[in-house]
């Protein structure tokens, strides 16, 4: 049971314990991906890229740019992979939902190569 207390009247009233609220399938989904985006999108930004469409798009073009961006591609596609597979294993309930800390540390580290500068 639960309590609130009134600090004008000094009444404590009691509350009932409601149940956990269930989510919508799509509902956590939309924030599952939404926090992998970021955490692809903050290695991107750490690079000096304005995003993560940003840095994979230049991986199709020649220049002094596109071997890092190649591996950051190749990076991001992994990291959704398996962020796909873990949410599917959410929904069908066999896995609790990770905390995003948890599972940024089931990902793979972005390594860089060495780019021209």
């Amino acid at each position: 049971m639960r309590y609130v207390h009134d600090a004008i009247t000094g009444k404590r009233t009691e509350l009932p314990d409601l149940p956990p609220v269930e989510r919508a399938p799509a509902e956590v989904q939309a924030e599952y991906i939404a926090k992998l985006d970021e955490h692809i999108d903050s290695a991107a930004r750490a690079r000096g890229y304005d995003n993560r469409v940003t840095c994979a798009m230049r991986a199709g073009y020649a220049g002094p740019y596109q071997a890092e961006c190649l591996a950051f591609a190749q990076w991001m596609d992994d990291c959704y992979q398996r962020g796909t597979k873990a949410l599917a294993a959410v929904l069908a309930g066999k896995r609790q939902m990770p905390t995003p800390e948890a599972f940024f540390a089931e990902l793979p580290e972005m390594v860089w190569p060495e780019a021209v500068q």
